[in-house]
């Protein structure tokens, strides 16, 4: 039987023993071990063999037991062992003490300031929850935990309780507090301190140690997120909520689109669309609109348009095309009467086309006597001669009136016609009178493209025959051109003429004076205002006086002392006063007519009186005198006493005065060329007196007064000749 063998015999059988001496110990840690057997250590444990075995450095089970039984009791052994089967090996019980500074814990000596099973007292194993544990001067502590957990409360019960990874008190290490961050959360993330900043918080600056120091919801540098600045064009910006918004648009602007995003876009002092506030549009009539200083504008006009009266409301109110009073350009106004055709003043409207006098004509045929109150839009005729229509141009004329203003015209147009009434499109500058005592008349204007007057035609108007006529009047909208003749000669106020078949014999009577702007004249010598007077009644030879106007008739030449003479000498008749004046823009007259001659005791009839010249009213582009082309408004020539008519014997019958010379007005827009007239008869322009009649028909010595000359006015930017008389320009 080997050593070893017998060993382990010798182990079982001692066993029991150790049983009974463990048992019987008074050492409480013992005790309370003594009831655990051997067999029931568990694996792992520090047995008594192991201690032996480690006491000696020979395995456990190759122990040999000693030869003899050394010992008979614990007491027998030295500290730290027990007898057993006789020897002493290592252990304890209640009677055998361990060393000093062990303590007995089941039977073995433990040094309980380092033990792991019996760290600081027996049976107390150290243990943790994670991590290394380790028995440090009888208390059990930690000494390695794994991954980032620590043991940072230096209790072993809960091991590495805490994860520094993540641990906001402890981060990266044990005390290592993460700190507390104004407006935020702190973190702490893979052992390293961080901060989450609070909703509608950023740190915009990013330093730490003022945390989350931006109030994103409202800060206008940072809105919603840090570094997004909340910035409008021309506005002041918001930020509310974390959202940029437009609080309000800087000076003139206006944010007319209503999006944020380009702010206040438009300049509400220059913009047309959104002139002086959003929406606010201009709109300007016959024009493009423009915007200064919040206002609306006109800004160009529309061809043919202008803006004349500087209203913004109506825009380019005026077609400059067409407009009398803003012909080509605002303040352009075209004289009375004149049209506006394509920006030009011109007269008439062109509507009777072009007249080519080849042979002699009559025109103003179309006339009426008239009656209207000044600021009406009618007038009522009377005596009318021709067709009156709406669209036609009128002359309107106070031709004759016993008492106040006389001579006044102005042109119109007729709106319509009802009757014996007009109706004009304008109101009357003047009143026009028609009574006993007054006669106004109103006389058709012809409207003429251009005129042309051949050298063998003349053309004329109808006498006055006291309600209307002796006036030519017609516009041309192109030229008038003058080879033959206008003439009103002896047209205008009426001579006494006499015939057979009326007054078979007028003997021993003054004669009748001349009519004039005041009314027909009676037998008289005095001069009827611009009529000349009369001759004295009887034999022989008192002569009647010349018709006044520009400058006064000439008085007749006073006869010899007879039968029926009614002075010794008879008295001749006066010559005629001047009437109207000088310039001819508002007034106009016919010339006075002269005197009829004085009545001798046996002829048949004195010499009429001659007729006054008529009025000429032509208006064209340009007027052209050529070769022997005359205007003429001459006043007549009075007659010769009649001897012989109706059975009359003798030579004593007065001779008649001349007819003063009437009016010419020629306007011409760019242009007259009116040659030049003299004293003399002849071409040009002229408003000459008439010559005075004779006694009887050779008695040439006994002379009746001439008519005085009468008005002439040429009004054009440019006239070349000269009038006789003399002509104003206005």
């Amino acid at each position: 039987m080997s050593t070893k063998i017998r060993m382990r015999r010798w182990v079982r059988a001692a066993l029991p023993l150790v049983a009974m001496l463990s048992a019987g110990c008074g050492d409480s840690s013992t005790a309370t071990d003594a009831g655990a057997s051997d067999t029931g250590a568990t694996p792992g444990d520090v047995t008594e063999l192991d201690v032996a075995a480690k006491d000696s450095g020979v395995p456990a089970d190759t122990v040999a037991p000693p030869a003899d039984v050394g010992c008979t009791g614990d007491s027998a052994c030295p500290a730290g062992q027990v007898c057993m089967a006789g020897a002493c090996v290592t252990g304890c019980s209640a009677t055998q003490a361990c060393p000093s500074g062990q303590s007995c814990c089941s039977g073995m000596c433990v040094d309980p300031q380092t033990s792991l099973a019996h760290c600081g007292g027996c049976g107390m194993a150290c243990t943790v929850a994670s991590g290394t544990a380790d028995c440090v001067a009888g208390r059990c502590t930690v000494t390695g935990c794994p991954g980032a957990s620590a043991s940072c409360d230096m209790m072993a019960a809960n091991g590495c309780e805490t994860d520094t990874a993540t641990s906001l008190a402890h981060c990266g290490a044990c005390g290592n507090a993460c700190p507390t961050r104004a407006n935020a959360t702190s973190t702490c993330a893979a052992g390293a301190c961080g901060y989450t900043c609070a909703a509608g918080f950023g740190d915009c600056d990013g330093m730490a140690d003022n945390g989350c120091e931006t109030d994103t919801r409202t800060t206008l540098t940072h809105c919603g997120t840090c570094s997004t600045a909340c910035s409008f064009a021309n506005a002041t910006a918001a930020c509310a909520a974390g959202a940029c918004s437009l609080a309000s648009c800087t000076g003139a602007y206006g944010n007319c689109d209503g999006m944020a995003a380009n702010g206040c876009e438009v300049d509400t002092r220059v913009t047309v669309a959104h002139c002086g506030g959003c929406g606010m549009a201009c709109s300007v009539p016959n024009a493009t609109a423009a915007c200064a200083a919040g206002a609306c504008r006109v800004g160009m006009c529309s061809d043919g348009f202008a803006d004349c009266d500087t209203m913004v409301a109506n825009g380019c109110e005026v077609d400059v095309r067409t407009s009398v009073a803003h012909c080509g350009a605002c303040g352009r106004a075209c004289g009375a009467g004149q049209t506006c055709a394509a920006g030009a003043c011109q007269y008439g409207t062109g509507s009777d086309g072009p007249l080519v006098a080849a042979t002699d004509q009559v025109i103003g045929t179309v006339r009426a006597g008239a009656a209207g109150a000044a600021g009406s839009t009618t007038v009522t005729l009377s005596n009318v001669a021709g067709v009156f229509a709406a669209g036609q141009s009128v002359l309107l004329h106070q031709t004759q009136s016993a008492v106040g203003s006389v001579g006044h015209y102005e042109y119109a147009r007729v709106a319509s016609v009802a009757g014996a009434t007009l109706t004009l499109t304008a109101p009357l500058r003047n009143a026009y009178l028609s009574d006993a005592t007054s006669h106004a008349q109103v006389v058709r204007v012809l409207e003429y493209t251009a005129v042309t007057i051949n050298a063998a035609a003349t053309v004329t108007a109808p006498a006055w025959d006291g309600s209307s006529g002796g006036i030519i009047a017609f516009d041309a909208t192109g030229r008038l051109s003058v080879a033959g003749a206008i003439d009103v000669t002896a047209r205008g106020f009426r001579g006494n003429r006499r015939t057979c078949a009326v007054t078979p014999a007028y003997r021993c009577m003054r004669g009748v004076a001349g009519e004039s702007e005041r009314g027909r004249g009676t037998a008289n010598i005095r001069a009827n205002q611009s009529g000349g007077g009369g001759g004295g009644a009887g034999q022989d030879c008192a002569s009647g006086g010349g018709g006044g106007h520009a400058t006064p008739g000439e008085p007749g030449s006073a006869g010899t002392f007879g039968a029926c003479a009614e002075a010794n000498p008879i008295p001749p008749g006066g010559g005629g006063g001047t009437s109207g004046v000088a310039s001819l823009s508002s007034v106009v007259l016919f010339g006075g007519a002269g005197g009829e001659g004085g009545a001798d005791e046996d002829g048949s009839f004195p010499g009429g009186g001659g007729h006054g010249g008529g009025i000429v009213m032509v208006r064209a582009s340009s007027v052209v005198l050529t070769g022997a082309g005359a205007v003429r408004a001459n006043g007549g020539d009075g007659e010769s006493g009649h001897q012989s008519d109706c059975g009359g014997v003798g030579a004593g019958m007065g001779g008649g005065g001349g007819g003063g010379g009437g009016a010419v007005r020629i306007t011409a827009l760019v242009s007259a060329t009116v040659l030049t007239a003299t004293a003399m008869p002849g071409p040009g322009v002229r408003a000459d007196g008439g010559g005075g009649g004779y006694c009887g028909a050779t008695m040439q010595d006994y002379a009746a007064g001439a008519g005085g000359n009468g008005r002439v006015s040429i009004v054009s930017p440019m006239v070349m000749g000269a009038s006789f008389p003399a002509h104003t320009t206005d």
